[in-house]
């Protein structure tokens, strides 16, 4: 008997406003990037393993064997990884009891197209494959295991740019328009740290400010860089942005401290001081990579080569 894989595909994504202060309920720009990954289940004889392999870039990055009957891991080359991915499927299973029974028997193979490092959305991609996987539903699954605030899920079913808010713990989301006619302007810079999101965010949650107007500032901002008509009001709202979240964190904007020679502006992304940043400028892609590859950062990707809605569009 032939049996036909079962496959499910996540996106990537990118918070491009309220960062920190989304997760006290601040609305929030994010969107979903054409990077993502993918997932195939499919049989084989071994009924009370799971085998896992994970491909990163064409290139095996993973693999483990998992019994089953008791959650315990046979082999793997990252056991750390395997301790994690135990943890996703074994919540997966306590909100739908018979997901177990679904796994017995199979070989998964994950496929994610972009460099783990980059922090696109490795973890809440994979969360969201898994919760396809075992019929139940992403935000539950997601809070079920992370403190996280849930946007980097809802981008992952997203095949547009959302508004994201938190609202009695219950996560609210709006798909948008964000496709800006200035968007030859706007790059990805990759800083060459990758951030753990979860301390950052342990951290953050710690502090016992309400922050309420600055709540309120970032969220009119976040409906604001909707409608901004041209690369000069963009620009002024992402430094008032960088403004708001550097008084927040006691922390230098990142243009102050590391770029402030810059012809442009410079938004941190995601838990500040790693991963990605947002670049808006009017010089051209050449004199913007001479100015950061002096600097030793060479990867810079332009808004029109992660856009999803360009994918969508073709």
């Amino acid at each position: 008997m032939i049996h036909k894989p079962t496959y499910h595909y996540s996106n990537g994504k990118l918070l491009i406003t309220g960062e920190y202060l989304i997760l006290k309920g601040a609305l929030s720009l994010a969107m979903p990037v054409r990077y993502g990954q993918s997932m195939e289940m499919l049989e084989h004889n071994d009924g009370h393993v799971l085998l896992w392999e994970t491909q990163m870039l064409d290139n095996n990055w993973f693999d483990a064997k998992i019994n089953l009957s008791d959650w315990t891991v046979l082999e793997t080359n990252k056991e750390d990884i395997a301790v994690s991915l135990i943890k996703i499927l074994k919540a997966a299973q306590q909100i739908n009891p018979s997901f177990k029974e679904k796994l017995t028997g199979k070989k998964i193979t994950t496929k994610i197209d972009f460099d783990i490092n980059w922090g696109l959305g490795s973890s809440s991609s994979l969360l969201s494959n898994i919760a396809w996987l075992a019929d139940i539903d992403p935000f539950e699954h997601h809070f079920a295991i992370s403190n996280g605030s849930g946007y980097d899920v809802a981008c992952a079913r997203s095949q547009s740019p959302i508004l994201f808010k938190l609202e009695d713990s219950k996560p609210l989301v709006e798909e948008v328009d964000f496709d800006p006619e200035y968007q030859d302007s706007i790059y990805f810079l990759y800083l060459g740290k990758k951030q753990e999101s979860s301390k950052s965010v342990r951290d953050f949650l710690q502090k016992k400010e309400d922050f309420a107007s600055e709540i309120s500032a970032v969220s009119e901002i976040s409906k604001e860089i909707l409608n901004a008509g041209n690369l000069k009001g963009f620009n002024y709202l992402v430094q008032e942005h960088e403004s708001i979240l550097s008084s927040v964190l006691n922390k230098r904007t990142i243009k102050d401290e590391f770029f402030s020679s810059f012809d442009g502006e410079i938004k941190s992304l995601g838990a500040w001081g790693g991963d990605f940043a947002l670049v808006s400028s009017h010089l051209d892609r050449e004199r913007i990579l001479q100015y950061f590859g002096k600097k030793g950062l060479k990867t810079l990707i332009n808004f029109n080569e992660i856009n999803i809605l360009k994918e969508a569009k073709v």
